[in-house]
């Protein structure tokens, strides 16, 4: 007989999967437990593995089957639909396919949980009668949630008929720890702009670079930079530059520069540029972007520099004026920092993500 009461029933944990897609986030996750990577990229996975209530893996998609052609692809496509059936909740910002699957095949259906980085993109630039616009609306419609990095996401959601209730904004964060701990300011003499978003624009940002005496080092991706010449003597660009040498540029840089296309253009992620303006107030830096919808949710213009899209002149103004003015653009930016340290960093946003799989999945297993 049990002296002490009877016995507590213990709880099984949560089994997780984050989905993700493109580069190996295996491989990098490895280059993250060595310090070689910052952890913005997971979205809170490595942050809940830590939680005892869950158990939480991740599956790569971009494991593509060497051989077989058509057949193994498939086989393979059918083999993770299976797989994931075996989760109680997948989250994912890609992944549609299988999930669709799973609405028409005989499977169990975990809790889908999107993350939204260019769906407004998206749904803009189909036809509003396209077949694959409606068929992606429809299976919108069936995610048990979708996380918003911005209010104008998630407004856009709502006009095409996804439940408000099946909403909410989540604040992206970036790895405040990775950056800012990262040690003291290099001084130096140039502007930096980082990024690989297709939503860049980089030929404002060089036709601005004519206009003013200081050097510019972009750092990106080559096919950031196609149809771009004549580029003037100050600037320079460097191309796929490991995450601790983007932070030691950030470091030496009298100011960030992330000067994207307008939010109308449609291209890139909804979102454009929020990881670098992130990664760059978390280590204290003044940043001159680009008017875009989603910063109304995260900053004011006491915290970083705007300007309109497309105009070089006025970033040249405002790029004369922030390396002029060097002590009240500090001041700016170390406003900037303390909301990324206190609000927009990877941690913060690992505990809302973990809240609303317990509350989906109690919600699901209490009914």
């Amino acid at each position: 007989k049990n002296m002490n009461g009877p016995e507590k029933t213990k709880t099984k944990p949560i089994k997780v999967c984050f989905l993700f897609e493109g580069f190996s986030r295996t491989e990098l996750f490895k280059k993250y437990q060595h310090g070689e990577v910052p952890d913005s990229l997971f979205f809170g996975y490595n942050h809940l593995l830590h939680d005892s209530s869950l158990r939480v893996m991740l599956i790569d998609l971009n494991k593509r089957p060497s051989f077989g052609g058509f057949v193994a692809h498939n086989k393979r496509f059918f083999d993770i639909t299976k797989e994931l059936s075996n989760f109680d909740v997948v989250i994912s910002s890609v992944g549609l396919p299988y999930f669709i699957t799973q609405l028409v095949v005989p499977l169990r259906r975990p809790i889908w949980i999107f993350l939204n980085i260019n769906l407004s993109n998206v749904l803009k630039k189909r036809h509003f009668l396209s077949l694959k616009r409606w068929v992606l609306i429809l299976a919108l419609r069936r995610i048990d949630h979708i996380f918003c990095l911005s209010s104008r996401q998630m407004n856009e959601l709502m006009e095409v008929g996804i439940r408000q209730s099946n909403l909410s904004v989540l604040h992206f964060g970036v790895d405040y720890d990775f950056f800012a701990h990262a040690g003291g300011h290099a001084a130096s003499d140039y502007l930096l702009a980082v990024g690989r978003d297709v939503g860049r624009d980089y030929g404002t940002l060089i036709e601005a670079a004519r206009l003013i005496p200081y050097k510019v080092i972009i750092i990106t991706s080559k096919r950031n930079m196609v149809g771009v010449e004549n580029m003037p003597a100050n600037v320079s660009v460097l191309y796929d530059a490991p995450h601790t040498e983007v932070r030691r540029m950030y470091q030496g840089a009298l100011a960030v520069l992330v000067i994207s296309q307008p939010d109308d253009a449609f291209v890139g992620s909804d979102c454009s540029g929020q990881m670098t303006v992130l990664e760059a107030l978390a280590l204290g830096r003044p940043v001159i972007a680009t008017r875009k919808a989603w910063m109304s949710d995260y900053f004011s213009e006491e915290d970083i520099f705007i300007v309109p899209p497309r105009d070089p002149v006025m970033l040249a103004l405002k790029i004369n004026w922030v390396v002029e003015n060097q002590f009240e653009a500090s001041r700016m930016a170390n406003r900037g920092k303390k909301l990324v340290e206190t609000m927009f960093n990877t941690k913060s946003m690992s505990k809302i993500v973990g809240r609303k799989i317990k509350e989906l999945f109690h919600n699901k297993t209490n009914v």
